[in-house]
């Protein structure tokens, strides 16, 4: 749910700097007010993971130990996503020198899902003997 209000705000924005004319600049697209109450608000919902590791946790009476993994776990995401935010701002710069509307744009989605479903496939055969 949280997924489809973000895009119907995102939309919203897209749709506030379209121009009269048929233009669109998403240079002026300003996203950050929208997102960051969304954020907010999913750091408010408790992890799944961390849930039935405490949860593991209190069923083995160490409800202290539980407490430290679901500690590391979430300082382990929280420092996983803030990486992944920096290296997404600090390649900005890279992406803007590129001309990314040529071919090889059009053909990316298309190779990325291929090697996916290639990853997945080989996960699946590699799995196939040891199903009984």
């Amino acid at each position: 749910m949280r997924i489809l209000s973000l895009g119907c705000v995102l939309l919203g924005a897209l749709a506030s700097a379209c121009g009269g004319d048929g233009s669109t600049d998403l240079n002026n697209v300003n996203v950050v007010t929208p997102t960051s109450p969304m954020g907010f608000v999913g750091g408010l919902l408790p992890s799944p993971s961390a849930l039935v590791v405490l949860l593991a946790a209190i069923s083995l009476h160490r409800v202290a130990f539980g407490m430290l993994l679901v500690v590391a776990f979430s300082a382990g995401l929280a420092l996983t996503i803030t990486g992944i935010g920096l290296v997404a701002v600090l390649a900005r710069g890279a992406f803007r020198r590129l001309r990314l509307d040529g071919r090889v744009a059009t053909l990316l989605p298309a190779a990325s899902a291929l090697v996916i479903l290639a990853a997945g496939l080989a996960m699946t055969l590699h799995a196939l003997p040891k199903v009984r």
